[in-house]
């Protein structure tokens, strides 16, 4: 039998309502069911939705660092309490700059102090003697440079013994300036500019160590929460790089569920609407609870048809939900959200 094109269309149409029909019924039915009254008069409803169990508290845990692990402590399943070293990376090169770190600081800190204090009595006489005698070596210079420039002129000695004498004089003559420039110094004290650069020098390398200590921190991983872990993507020996995921851990103890309704739903349902929750893994039981908040977000879905290859998007909103007690219910488990009026 051929269909045209209006056919086809048509039994296309009617594939999405049974698919729609099958995902929704049994569901539908089930709560219709079990909300029935002793009369046998169902309460009202609005829809059904698939959910998932989920902790309030999920923490996704990275590297800080690029670096080789070390040790890991924990695997997955195990419960960590709160600051609990999970994790540790190997740490022998940045010990090293640390140290190195606080040398600098130590070293800063001496020079500071050395210019704060002045210069003591004896160093400023041990300058004085310094002063003194290159200029007793510039004078016998100078006057050796005059006996060899007579000399010269009367031929007693030659141009070289005249160039020597005077390379001498002008050895000693700066030797003398440097060191009368040093007694000078030292007898006025150091300069305020001086001990200011001192100062800033010691912030600097201060700044510096607590910069290595801090990153010292981050090559031990810490648990952040008591909690469980659900996920562990580290391995010691293996090198990562910053943002590499290691853990996830999440607190079991504090669920919640959420589910997903279609956005045009969302304005049927509002926070305080009490709802059903029911699970496959606990066929005979039922979950009561409420509706706490709804989602002020449209996210889309994409959606697959009986066509293998056509696809549909839908936009829904994130509804959360309180239960009265979660008895058996774990994180990441799927349920079925029966909202009733």
């Amino acid at each position: 039998m051929k269909f045209g094109r209006p056919g086809i269309f048509i039994l296309v149409l009617l594939g999405m309502l049974a698919l729609v029909l099958a995902v929704v019924s049994p569901a539908f039915f089930k709560g219709f069911a079990a909300l029935s009254s002793d009369q046998g008069q169902a309460p009202e409803w609005t829809l059904a939705s698939k959910g998932v169990i989920e902790s309030k508290q999920e923490v996704a845990i990275s590297s800080q660092i690029t670096g080789m692990i070390e040790e890991v402590l924990v695997d997955e399943g195990d419960r960590v309490k709160a600051g609990q070293t999970i994790l540790l990376f190997a740490d022998t090169k940045m010990l090293s700059r640390v140290e190195v770190a606080e040398a600098v600081v130590q070293q800063a800190l001496a020079n500071l102090a050395l210019l704060e204090r002045g210069y003591l009595d004896e160093e400023i006489e041990s300058a004085q003697r310094v002063f003194e005698r290159n200029r007793a070596i510039f004078d016998d210079a100078r006057d050796e440079m005059t006996h060899m420039e007579q000399l010269f002129k009367t031929g007693a000695v030659t141009k070289t013994d005249r160039d020597r004498a005077k390379r001498d004089l002008e050895v000693s003559q700066a030797d003398m300036r440097e060191a009368a420039a040093k007694l000078k110094k030292q007898q006025k004290g150091p300069r305020k500019e001086e001990i200011d650069s001192a100062r800033a020098d010691v912030d600097l390398a201060r700044a510096e160590l607590h910069f290595a200590q801090a990153t010292l921190l981050d090559y031990a991983i810490l648990s952040p929460i008591d909690g469980l872990i659900i996920e562990r993507s580290a391995e010691a020996g293996e090198t990562v790089d910053v943002r590499t995921s290691l853990f996830t851990i999440i607190d079991p103890d504090n669920l919640r569920v959420w589910a997903e309704i279609e956005e045009t739903d969302a304005g049927r349902i509002s926070p305080g609407r009490a709802v059903l929750v029911e699970v496959d893994a606990f066929p005979d039981k039922q979950y009561p609870g409420k509706v706490t908040q709804v989602l002020e977000a449209v996210q889309r879905k994409r959606q697959k048809s009986f066509d293998p290859v056509a696809t549909f998007d839908i936009n829904t909103q994130k509804v959360l939900i309180e239960l009265d007690g979660y008895s058996g219910l774990v994180h990441g488990l799927t349920v079925t959200v029966l909202f009733t009026k």
